[in-house]
Parts: structure tokens; sequence; C-alpha cells
């Protein structure tokens, strides 16, 4: 079995920034708390993780040190993947998400292009399901969208439409 969940809060997501890859936003003290709450609701849950994979942007690492020991996993243990790691909005990046409008976000800005986004993080997710046990990765909502926009074929480059995954949510992918 697949878990997602979103990293906790973070102080970009406080400010209502686009992080992207090069914004390496700090958990907020809130952050970390959801980052304990969801790893103790997996457990409430009885749901026993083998493995913690992990975007390396310190929001998602952070989230994925804090969850592993009490998941019963060595924090050297994490596997931190780069296809994990958020969508890169170009020049967007550090653009407070409410001025960034449908027209902006199409024209160009250096942004990755959303179709090999989507392949990105869809190779990891089907290597993550041939894996024995119950798998937990630890990601971005940039990440949680585009899986959503495959799951309902969705043209890749609409995936910020989609809802947005809360900060410390966890989602099950099957």
């Amino acid at each position: 079995m697949l878990y997602f969940i979103r990293h906790g809060e973070s102080e970009a997501n406080v400010l209502g920034l686009f992080a992207g890859q090069d914004d390496d936003s700090k958990l907020t003290p809130r952050g970390e708390q959801q980052a304990l709450d969801a790893a103790h609701k997996l457990l409430a849950q009885g749901v026993k993780i083998d493995q913690i994979v992990s975007s390396p942007l310190l929001r998602a690492r952070r989230t994925a040190e804090i969850m592993a020991p009490i998941l019963g996993i060595p924090i050297k243990a994490i596997i931190y993947d780069k296809r994990a790691m958020e969508y890169d909005p170009g020049e967007l990046t550090d653009t407070r998400m409410d001025e960034v409008t449908d027209e902006v976000r199409n024209r160009p800005h250096g942004q990755e292009d959303p179709v090999e986004f989507q392949h990105r993080v869809l190779s990891l997710v089907a290597e993550l399901k041939t894996q024995p046990g119950n798998s937990l990765l630890v990601s971005h909502a940039g990440i949680d969208k585009t899986i959503q926009a495959h799951m309902t074929n969705l043209d890749p480059s609409k995936f910020y439409e989609l809802r947005e995954t809360r900060n410390g949510e966890i989602v099950e992918l099957g």
C-alpha cells in the first residue's frame, strides 16, 4: 500500500508563496505538530509503515524526520528521491499565489513542463506501488495534484486547478 502525506505547514505556506524547488522553506511550529499528529494518526489506524520516501526539500525532509521515529523507521533509512520534489514554477518561485492568474501561470516563466512533471511523479508512484509492505511518500501539494490529474484524466497542465491537500493530510494511493 502507498500512502502520501503533504509536508507540514511551511513558512512559504503561511506567506501564501509558490515555494517550488528554489525556496527551501522551513516548517513552522504548527507544521512540526502536523507531522507528529499524522504519524500518530497512522499508528492509531494500525498502519505499519515499512519505508519512507521523501522529497529532499527541507519542508518535506523535516516532516519525514519527525514522523520516522514514531513510525519505527530509523531517520538514516529515509529515502530521498528527487522525483518527489515539488513542481518547479521557475520565475514564479516566491510569488504570492493569489497574484498568479491562469493567464500568468500559462505564460513561459522557465517553469517545469507539466507533462514531464507528471511523468516524473508517476514513475516514482509506480515504483513505490511495486514495493512490498507499506510505503509513505512525504512530498508536496503539486505532487498530489498531478497524481489526481492523472487519475481523473485531466490535462496535466491543469493540475493546479485541483483541490490542494492540506498540510499534514494523509492520502491513501493504493
